[in-house]
Formats: C-alpha cells, sequence, structure tokens
C-alpha cells in the first residue's frame, strides 16, 4: 500500500471519528424526551400516542402474515 493512500485513509477514519464525537450529546444542552417533537405529549395524550404507535407497528408487521395465510387459504 502506499504512503498516499495510508495517509489518507488514516486522515479520512480520523475525520469520521471526530464528527461522531462532536454529536452534539452533551449534557449541556439537555431538553426533555419529546421537546423535538412538533406536537404536545402530555397527560392522557401521551399514553393515546402510545396505543396509536404500538397499533401502527403490530398492524405493519402482521400485515405480511396475513396476507400469506389468506393467499394459503384462498388457493387450498
Amino acid at each position: 500500500m502506499s504512503a498516499i493512500a495510508a495517509l489518507s485513509r488514516l486522515s479520512a477514519r480520523s475525520s469520521l471519528t471526530s464528527q461522531v464525537m462532536r454529536g452534539g450529546h452533551s449534557h449541556s444542552n439537555y431538553q426533555a424526551p419529546g421537546s423535538n417533537l412538533p406536537f404536545q405529549v402530555v397527560g392522557k395524550s401521551a399514553l393515546s400516542l402510545h396505543v396509536k404507535v404500538w397499533a401502527f407497528m403490530i398492524t405493519g408487521f402482521s400485515l405480511p402474515f396475513v396476507a400469506v395465510k389468506f393467499q394459503a387459504w384462498k388457493k387450498g
């Protein structure tokens, strides 16, 4: 491997590492969970959001299995 290629790979690795370290996850600018959402989540709406998100995920995950079962039932 040439010296230029080795130097290039080393500088790319160090720049990626420094970008990750500058990710802004320090405790000095801490914000409450959910503060970056475009809507407020407090009280009963938090439970409602929780139920809606889980219903969405369960529907999306189970839909392919239901489709396969339906196709197998339709064929046989």
